[in-house]
């Protein structure tokens, strides 16, 4: 299954209306945005380390998922070209627990 068309609309308990969604070839500069906004410490946290960009194979690996041994959606506010992601979380299958569908890492 090449990227679905999961879209899900949600409320947060703040009012904020958000959408889930699954993440496309086209998503890459909004996700490089929301990484660019993160704070220093935030980054640290999330990715045990400091960097000071989303490099284009992280990119790659998120906008290709193929919704069968790597997943990942993101969720937004805003539609069109005011689209502003917010938030993200995928996961891949890994290694020979692929077949048995067992296991996978989790980000």
């Amino acid at each position: 299954m090449q990227n679905p068309s999961y879209v899900f609309a949600e409320t947060l308990r703040d009012g904020t209306a958000v959408t889930v969604r699954a993440a496309g070839a086209n998503d890459g500069p909004k996700i490089r945005r929301a990484f660019l906004n993160l704070e220093r410490d935030t980054v640290y946290t999330r990715f045990f380390g400091y960097k000071a960009d989303v490099n284009d194979a992280e990119l790659g690996r998120i906008t290709g998922a193929d919704f069968e041994r790597a997943v990942a959606l993101l969720v937004t506010i805003g539609a069109g070209e005011d689209e502003v992601v917010i938030g993200g979380a995928s996961y891949f299958v890994s290694g020979s627990a692929a077949a048995a569908g067992r296991s996978a890492e989790l980000a």
